[in-house]
């Protein structure tokens, strides 16, 4: 993959990871189940591994 398949694949995710934030402050403010905020939580934290992931990946190129 070159860098500039990462750049836009990074916007991408960090562009998912803001939608999945909207989603468990959304749950969160009507008081949905603990199980289902849970599991936007541990969405959000793949997306952001993800990210970080790539971002090293284009930092040690």
């Amino acid at each position: 993959m070159e860098q500039e398949d990462y750049t836009s694949r990074i916007a991408s995710l960090e562009e998912l990871h803001k939608y999945q934030h909207a989603i468990v402050a959304a749950l969160e403010a009507e008081k949905a189940p603990a199980e289902y905020i849970n599991k936007a939580k541990q969405a959000k934290l793949v997306l952001k591994d993800k990210i970080q992931y790539l971002k090293n990946k284009v930092d040690n190129t």
